[in-house]
């Protein structure tokens, strides 16, 4: 019943920002709710707190993740739910580790739960939760190791390219003391 409400107060806040100011808004209440109400919830809408609450800050998705699927009483939806979250942590946190890749928490759902996953996902269920942790999972193992392999590679170059550069400095070096013992051992004219 929680959630029909909060359905429905967001229903009533998208009709709200319909409108071009507030005094009309304020005038032209929907059908479905008394104006007594309608005057409440637009009088939340326009105090100072609702607005730096709703433009204050950017969304961390694995954390609204958090918050639709983890109840204070009743604890995870499911275990899949719980586990997705864990998985996502997981990703975070090794990717600060390495220090040589760092994962955005819209990347780490993505990874997770899929790039339409938020669309299909059956919260009671949870059926395609299970299908993308373990998908997923191995889907990054192959990209790290891609990486990985990429970052030898680049290792490598760098290192030739490196030992290129010396050694046209210790050529440099030696054709500069070259021309300076031929002008020593030039002889002189006076």
């Amino acid at each position: 019943m929680h959630n029909t409400f909060r359905e429905f107060r967001a229903s009533l806040h998208k009709y709200y920002c319909k409108f071009d100011d507030f005094i009309e808004a304020r005038a032209n209440p929907p059908k479905r709710i008394t104006h007594e109400n309608w005057n409440m919830m637009c009088d939340r809408w326009e105090t100072d707190a609702w607005k730096k609450k709703k433009k204050g800050y950017d969304v961390d998705e694995v954390e609204v993740f958090h918050e639709t699927n983890f109840r204070e009483k009743e604890g995870w939806i499911n275990d899949k739910a719980k586990d997705a979250y864990l998985e996502m942590k997981r990703i975070i946190a090794e990717s600060t580790e390495a220090g040589v890749l760092t994962i955005s928490s819209a990347k780490a759902c993505e990874i997770v739960l899929g790039s339409r996953s938020m669309q299909t996902v059956n919260p009671k269920s949870g059926e395609s939760l299970g299908s993308n942790v373990s998908s997923t999972r191995e889907k990054e193992k192959n990209e790290m190791a891609y990486l990985k392999e990429v970052n030898e590679k680049l290792t490598h170059e760098l290192a030739k390219w490196e030992q290129r550069w010396n050694d046209i400095k210790k050529k440099l070096d030696l054709g500069a003391e070259g021309e300076e013992e031929e002008e020593d051992n030039a002889p002189s004219n006076t």
